[in-house]
Formats: structure tokens, sequence, C-alpha cells
């Protein structure tokens, strides 16, 4: 039995992207590429999705996070979880900021306390990221930043569909970055992003800095980027972004039969749906005993799984010169040890297939193999 990790094989089926050829065909032929009434119909259904009044198509979940920072004109320290994909610090570096990393908890998302214990003079924003489409505890990490006057940029690139508080995720930061790369929840057919926001001056900044700064074919009022969503690619997310609704509903079903399929699994802890938060499970992780053994019987037993990430970002080659925020009193270097919580999940955390396009039986076979594995070495000592 095989059991896909990846979703792409299904969502675009033939039919599906026959229907999305049709779509495109119009585009081409008008020869209008960028900044047409494609990408508006797809901004205003995204803002609407994700509960804001503006959402700004880019040209991926990176710039989309970049972009408000510079838009912020934020150059000082942001606050990031050392536990998460490259580009969440990335993109801080990117925007001329200077990454400074905090611990998770055991949701794997960012500490609220760790966050407090980061922030000097110069810090200037919090970057909390919904990691595999998990809120953060915003209400903590918002209070926070506001109590030192400091800037929330969401790092939602996996969250369309989330809730915080009843709260789409996308309307608890002062700007929210999305990805809408090929795997994400809404994703379109290469590189994509959205920024949302409820702040119109911050929006109108976004726009011009999205197109070189332009304020009119002849004009340019700031220096700015080449960070425009096409329209081809707009007309793809919109035909996506109409069964979002659907897709998430159908993970938290799958995700739901998986916990009870791993309940009082041994070796396995499986984490629990926050009672303030919907997760729409982009991913769904496990804490696990032994995880590259596991890892390869899983493999070898048809179930496709992914590791999210081995590495975490303090302990990367990139971040060799990066430390503690320098006026910190204890300022050196980062090293192994300074986030035991973010470098445990490293090494114990598997992402297990969940997506829309699997089916009971799947979710029992996956379990099946976990709880094989566990019995097997369990076994294995006793002999």
């Amino acid at each position: 039995m095989k059991v896909p990790f990846s979703f792409l094989g299904s969502q675009f089926s033939e039919t599906e992207a026959d229907a999305i050829w049709q779509k495109i065909r119009p585009v081409v032929l008008s020869g209008s590429f960028t900044l047409g009434r494609e990408l508006e119909e797809f901004e205003q259904a995204y803002a609407e999705k994700a509960g804001t009044k503006y959402a700004i198509g880019v040209a991926s979940g990176t710039d989309a996070l970049a972009l408000p920072l510079i838009a912020m004109g934020i150059k000082g320290e942001v606050i990031v979880p050392a536990h998460t994909f490259f580009a969440s610090a990335g993109a801080i570096v990117q925007a001329g900021a200077t990454p400074v990393f905090c611990d998770v908890g055991d949701d794997m998302n960012m500490d609220p306390a760790s966050v407090e214990a980061k922030i000097t003079p110069r810090t200037e924003a919090v970057l909390p990221v919904m990691w595999g489409g998990r809120p953060c505890d915003m209400t903590a990490i918002y209070g926070t930043a506001k109590q030192h006057g400091l800037a929330v940029i969401g790092d939602c690139a996996q969250a369309l569909g989330s809730t915080w508080n009843d709260t789409p995720i996308g309307k608890c930061s002062m700007a929210s970055a999305f990805s809408l790369h090929p795997l994400k929840m809404v994703n379109v057919w290469g590189d994509g992003g959205v920024i949302c926001t409820g702040d119109e001056n911050l929006a109108n900044k976004l726009k011009k800095l999205r197109n070189h700064g332009m304020s009119s074919r002849d004009s340019i009022e700031c220096w700015g980027y080449n960070s425009r969503l096409d329209n081809v690619q707009a007309v793809v997310g919109l035909h996506v972004l109409s069964s979002i609704d659907h897709r998430v509903t159908q993970r938290r079903l799958f995700a739901q039969w998986l916990s009870d399929q791993l309940k009082d699994c041994p070796g396995v802890t499986v984490i629990p749906e926050h009672e303030r938060a919907t997760n729409n499970y982009y991913l769904f992780a496990i804490i696990c005993q032994d995880r590259d053994q596991l890892y390869a019987h899983l493999l070898k037993n048809g179930v496709d799984c992914r590791i999210h990430y081995p590495t975490p970002l303090h302990l990367q080659p990139a971040a060799a010169k990066l430390g503690h925020s320098s006026l910190h009193p204890a300022y050196r270097l980062y090293q192994r040890g300074d986030f035991p919580k973010s470098e445990f999940i490293a090494d114990h955390t598997i992402s297990l297939p969940c997506h829309e396009y699997l089916e009971f039986k799947d979710a029992v076979y996956i379990a099946k193999c976990v709880r094989e594995f566990y019995s097997g070495r369990a076994n294995a000592r006793v002999a």
C-alpha cells in the first residue's frame, strides 16, 4: 500500500488542469500579463477569505514577508522562532534587518515567554510563524508586542483557513504573509505570495514597492522591487481558492482520524489542538522516539513522509555570525543548547501524510505502520 505525501497529482488532474487552461486562455489572447483584472479579482477574493480589507499579490511568499518589513521601515532586530523554514529569517535579512531567534513551545510555535526575554532597545518587530498551519498564541504575542511598541508581521505562509479566537489568522497581525508555492494551501503553478492587511496606507505602500515604486508609468515615488504576482498565476490561484473551505474541512477530518488512530501509541506524541485555535492541518506532525528509524520504516512500507526541519535556524551555516541581541547582557554567537525545545523538535519530529485526497483506510494504515515499528522495537528490547 502507498500513502502519498504530495497531493499535486490528484489536485491537478487532467480534468482540473483543462478547466484552468480554459480560464488562462483569455489572458494569453489579451496580452495582459501583469497587474490586470485577473489579479484584482484574486486579491479581492483572497482578502475576503483572509478576513482583511486588502490583499496584495507578490512574486513569492518570501517577498510577502520582506516587503512589509521594508514598508514599515524596520531595520533593527526582529524576533523569529529558531524552528521554522529558512525564509522566515531570510526575509528579515533581505529587508535589511537582523533576525534574533527565540525558542518554541510544546506546540512547535513561538513561545511568548521566549519572545519577552529577547526584547531589547534594538527590537522593532516580532515575526510569529504559524508552523504547519497551527496558529500561535497571538493574544499573548500581540499583547507583548503592543506593550513594547513592536510591529507584528505574521508568517502565515502555510495557514490560510486557520483561525485564532474565531478570527481568520490573516487578521491577527499588522500584516500577514501567505505563500502560493505549489505545495501550499492555495497554490499556483510556480511561485507567488500574498500580503494581507487592514491598513490602507500600508497596502498602498506595498502596491508601489512590488512594482518598482511606480506611481505612474513614468514616475516612481520610492525605490521599489519587481515582485508582481502575474495574471496567469492569479487565474490559477482564484480557481484553487474557490475550494479552500472544502480542503480545510477534509484535512481536519483526516487529522482527526489520524489522531484517533495514534492515540495512546507508545513512542508517539500527537500535539493537541489549542482550544482557542482552528488548525488547517497543512502539516500533521508527531513527536516520536527513534525518529530516524521510524522515518526509514515508514518509507519502506509505502508511507511517504517528511522531516520539517532537521536543523534549527540558529545552527545553520548561514547563522554562524548571528547571536543574541548585541545589547543583551549575555551576548555571544548562537550555539547548540540555546534553544532546547527547537533542537528537541528538530530531532524528534516527522510530518505524516495529511491532505484532502486521503481516506480513512490511509489513516488506519499509517497508524498500523507506526504501531508495528514501536511494537517491533519493544519486542527486540525484551529479546
